[in-house]
């Protein structure tokens, strides 16, 4: 992969035979299954246990179907889970009719997007009124709610950053309002309602390098358990009204803060200590408080 500078190897797969236990995509009848192998029977075929799908729980590969590593291993032949596999990414932008774009050689912006990841702010093409326009945006690739199969998401930059603008028909207040501008972050925000009247919660942010407010839903950024490290219920309330909390994870306090404007696949920015006392993302509040009982629990 020249336009990558990852070699092409690490990238599609993996460098040894699937293994039982190991997490992998199998596509059938136009539908993307994702789970891991559970066995391989005398004949050649492979058991897959799926976790993907409510309906389908398992399913027998034949002998000599294609089924995709969901991870690849590093030069200490260290697993890396992937969400997408490097044939995803590939027919996601290819199929993608309304979004045309050309890296750059020097980012590695496809095995981001096999992280599951959102591109750097880059120049693209997007359709517009019927016509391919160029113009920035962050990339980032998502499955369809049905098939699961994949499709690129462009999240196009404004020329400036508009707070009337209603999200999901809900305007914000004039108190978000300010702590957006101020902070960057609502933290998880109830009261959205679907076109069905059904509410619901979002993560909003604000995504200065697009000039937006983003969002995500509410179980797209998961805090019960941070890089093994269970939040205790204070920690969890910070995590939630935005303004972020430290966690000690393996010896070592990081400040931790869920964020629809993260550009990595699990929403959270994780900053060592120091570096949030640099930003002023830790006030003098949270400073003095942080050696009180509010340590995350280990989990075993």
């Amino acid at each position: 992969m020249k336009d990558q500078n990852v070699n092409e190897i690490e990238v599609k797969g993996v460098t040894r035979p699937l293994q039982v236990n190991d997490p992998v995509a199998y596509v059938k009848d136009n539908v993307h299954y994702q789970g891991k192998i559970k066995e391989f029977d005398k004949e050649g075929n492979t058991e897959l246990q799926i976790f993907n799908s409510k309906d389908v729980k398992s399913l027998i590969v034949p002998k000599g179907e294609k089924i995709e590593p969901l991870f690849i291993l590093d030069k200490d032949q260290k697993m890396i889970y992937l969400k997408f596999t490097y044939d995803d990414v590939k027919s996601a932008l290819s199929n993608k009719s309304d979004v045309k774009v050309k890296f750059a050689d020097d980012k590695n912006y496809i095995f981001n997007l096999m992280l599951g990841n959102k591109t750097d702010v880059i120049s693209i093409e997007k359709n517009i009124d019927g016509t391919l326009k160029p113009t920035e945006g962050r990339l980032q690739i998502k499955r369809m709610e049905e098939s699961k199969l994949p499709y690129v998401n462009a999240d196009v930059k404004f020329k400036e950053l508009n707070l009337e603008r209603p999200i999901y028909g809900k305007v914000l207040d004039a108190e978000q309002k300010q702590k957006l501008q101020k902070t960057g972050e609502l933290g998880l925000v109830q009261g959205f309602k679907s076109g069905a009247g059904k509410e619901f919660s979002l993560w909003v942010s604000l995504d200065k390098d697009l000039n937006k407010v983003v969002t995500a839903r509410e179980n797209e950024i998961y805090i019960g358990k941070i890089f093994g490290v269970t939040p205790n219920e204070k920690q969890l309330q910070e995590l939630k009204s935005g303004i972020g909390t430290i966690l000690e994870i393996k010896g070592k306090n990081y400040f931790i803060q869920p964020s629809a404007a993260s550009t990595k696949a699990d929403g959270i920015k994780m900053y060592s200590e120091e570096k949030a006392k640099e930003l002023k993302l830790i006030t003098e509040e949270k400073e003095e408080k942080k050696n009180d009982k509010s340590k995350g629990v280990k989990l075993k």
